[in-house]
């Protein structure tokens, strides 16, 4: 056992000698909104557990845990993770991009540049190409992303549907919207 944790403590730190920067989750966050009975919009949904790094190459990626859900009602949360995200088999979400960058080390401090990326999204064990409009803001030890519209995440896209349908029995309702909105800010900073 101590061997593998040792391993581990390696690979991690590695990982984060080669990052150019790391994302602070505490000043991160990743939420979205679910639509039921057609009209019926609820914007207090997110995840709590972020995980992310570019590298200086401009590689970077983004780790979502599933289990992390939270949208202000317990029994809601455990059917999210038991039905649709099926957390056993699908612990996490991952985005991984390519950025430029010299576009972040371009901008002053407190400057923005508005941005489109196309990235992969790993998810339920599909992958799917995302688009993303986005502003970047350079900090003083970093820089932050913001979208400027929300990401459409699409149900179908990653085989998802079934889940909904089971949410959407369980609740007894007639409908919830297979395309959900997803907004993001995102703080890196030099680690």
């Amino acid at each position: 056992m101590y061997k593998p944790v040792v391993m581990l403590c390696l690979l991690l730190a590695a990982l984060q000698v080669h990052a150019a920067w790391v994302l602070d989750p505490a000043a991160s966050s990743l939420s979205f909104v679910s639509t039921k009975k057609v009209h019926v919009m609820e914007a207090d949904n997110r995840f709590t557990q972020l995980e992310g790094a570019v590298d200086d190459d401009g590689k970077g990626y983004l780790i979502i845990s599933l289990d992390s859900v939270r949208t202000g009602i317990e029994i809601r949360d455990q059917r999210l993770r038991e039905f649709l995200f099926e957390t056993g088999r699908w612990p996490q979400a991952e985005f991984h991009l390519q950025v430029d960058p010299a576009l972040v080390e371009s901008l002053e401090i407190g400057t923005a540049r508005q941005i489109e990326v196309t990235g992969t999204l790993d998810l339920h064990g599909h992958r799917q190409e995302v688009k993303a409009m986005l502003a970047v803001t350079r900090l003083r030890d970093g820089f932050e992303v913001d979208a400027i519209r929300p990401v459409l995440v699409k149900a179908g896209d990653f085989g998802l549907i079934q889940g909904i349908n089971k949410l959407r029995e369980l609740a007894g309702l007639d409908a919830i919207s297979t395309t959900v909105p997803v907004d993001l800010h995102l703080v890196f900073v030099t680690p």
